[in-house]
């Protein structure tokens, strides 16, 4: 299935041991935005099926002019 390794949740922290992921798929919401983009590479993707982030976010974590306009 293409599974590189299995991470129990309950048990260990993701953030510690991934990086420089192309994609993030989150089921949580905005709690765990942090987490989520620490363990992306640049120019990977977070797709949030809870939440997306708003303007505050954005300018919190230096997105570009474009993002911070459009995020509402």
């Amino acid at each position: 299935m293409g599974v590189d390794q299995y991470i129990d949740y309950k048990k260990e922290n993701y953030w510690e041991r991934l990086s420089e992921i192309d994609h993030v798929m989150d089921t949580l919401g905005s709690s765990e935005f942090e987490h989520e983009l620490s363990v992306l590479k640049k120019g990977g993707r977070l797709l949030s099926l809870r939440t997306g982030p708003n303007k505050a976010f954005a300018i919190r974590n230096h997105f570009s002019g474009f993002k911070k306009h459009c995020l509402h």
